[in-house]
């Protein structure tokens, strides 16, 4: 498996990582995607969609590597001490912090924070889905080992041959995550209408990564008192419990009828 490629500009020697190559793709298509979403917004509250999506994004990539270095950190735990070497992040943890501080700065701005996320869910889901293909090319993420028909063999160098050996294969979790993704992305663009897509999303995703979780073989972290679960499948659960209440709280909405005045 190739994980980069190299060419030479201008007498320049360059090399592309295909794993920094597909999350820039992500996010040049969730950048496009954001803006025929919020086309028909006034131009005050799309630029101010923008920002705050901006904002909450570079505090939930921030965010996610401080939590991951938390969740992976034994010593942590054991000594009450951190090493922050490490510079990989965890989306779920990134995307629980981003939302956090999304809301906050949308209620701050004044704007319909349920609208404002329905516009931001295809974009979101996108990026993230090409994210995974990313993931894919630079070795992480990877399943636990299976001779199902479609596993795959990592290099020898790669993280999963070095946990569980060469050549044995694995789950290719990222790409089972890709597949999800694109569909719920068609689903939430296509299928639904705006205003059921953050419900749809949250239920979609929420269980699918919480199966999914099963099948990884990667160190995920943990949190104490929770060990029988990895904090992915923590969050998917609430992902799935704050979507099931949408989904009946938007069914409710519907069905109330108007009061009459007085």
């Amino acid at each position: 498996m190739c994980h980069s490629i190299s060419f030479e500009l201008g007498g320049v020697p360059i090399t592309v990582q295909f794993f920094e190559l597909w999350i820039g793709v992500g996010l040049i298509v969730a950048i496009i995607g954001l803006d025929v979403e919020v086309r028909h917004l006034p131009k005050k509250t799309a630029d101010t969609l923008f920002m705050i999506a901006t904002v909450s994004m570079i505090v939930g990539v921030m965010g996610a590597n401080r939590a991951t270095i938390l969740l992976l950190s034994s010593s942590l735990w054991e000594t009450g001490k951190i090493h922050s070497s490490y510079s990989g992040f965890s989306f779920l943890p990134g995307l629980l912090i981003g939302g956090v501080t999304f809301a906050l700065i949308a209620w701050w701005y004044k704007l319909p924070l349920l609208s404002s996320v329905n516009s931001l869910i295809p974009p979101l889901v996108i990026a993230h889905a090409f994210g995974r293909i990313g993931c894919f090319f630079g070795g992480c993420c990877f399943g636990a080992p299976t001779n199902c028909p479609l596993a795959i063999v990592f290099p020898p160098t790669s993280a999963a041959s070095k946990t569980f050996g060469f050549p044995v294969g694995v789950h290719p979790t990222q790409l089972y995550e890709a597949v999800l993704l694109f569909g719920v992305w068609i689903v939430t663009k296509k299928i639904v209408q705006r205003e059921h897509r953050t419900y749809t999303y949250l239920l979609a995703y929420g269980t699918g990564r919480f199966a999914f979780e099963f099948m990884r073989g990667d160190q995920r972290g943990v949190i104490p008192a929770f060990e029988f679960l990895s904090p992915s499948q923590l969050i998917s659960i609430g992902m799935v419990v704050t979507g099931a209440s949408l989904l009946l709280w938007s069914k409710t909405d519907a069905t109330t009828p108007p009061e009459e005045s007085a």
